[in-house]
Parts: C-alpha cells; structure tokens; sequence
C-alpha cells in the first residue's frame, strides 16, 4: 500500500513537473511529455544495466498473459472508462447549453 501511495506520489511530482516546463516556458505538452517518457525510460535503462524484469509472481502476471480473466478484465475497464468520459462529455454539453440559453442583462 505504501509503494502504490509513493507510485502516485512521484507521478503527480512528474506531472507537476511537466506542467511547469509547459506552462513556465510555454513549451509544447507533446514535447515535454515525450522528452520526460525518454529520460526516464532511458535513466531506468542504465540504471538495470538493460536487465529486464524476470522472475514474477505468477498472481502478477495473470492481467496480459492471454487469461481470460485478464482480458476480460481490459475489455471491462475500458468500456467503464469510455462510458464514464462519455458521460461527461454529455454533462458539459447540457451545462453548456443551459448557459447559452440564459438571458444576457
């Protein structure tokens, strides 16, 4: 529980980052995105000395390991994910309209 709260930690400190290089020197989001992506990817790289990850749990594995209850699972969280942005879509396009439809003083 611990490592997942310091994960979010260090990527909200990672975001907050990139924000400031996008809006501090009104560098572009998709440069800075990508150029932190390398960095990091390529820092992690030297770090392991190109040693890739082995010897996991199996209970680790079972999500892209072409098991049914990990596939299922993908196909469930997107349709959730795309379900909740549709929605709000909808409720900024009625909060929208409902602005529009006020008379101006």
């Amino acid at each position: 529980m611990l490592l997942a709260l310091a994960t979010l930690a260090l990527g909200a400190l990672f975001g907050a980052i990139n924000g400031a290089l996008v809006a501090g020197l009104r560098l572009p989001s998709i440069v800075v995105t990508l150029a932190t992506l390398v960095t990091w990817r390529e820092s992690l790289r030297w770090i392991t000395e190109g040693e890739t990850v082995r010897n996991l749990p199996e209970t680790f594995l079972w999500l892209g390991m072409g098991r049914p209850a990990g596939q299922a699972f993908i196909v469930i969280s997107s349709l959730v994910l795309l379900a909740l942005v549709l929605f709000m879509n909808l409720v900024a396009i009625i909060i929208r309209y409902q602005f529009r439809k006020r008379k101006k003083w």
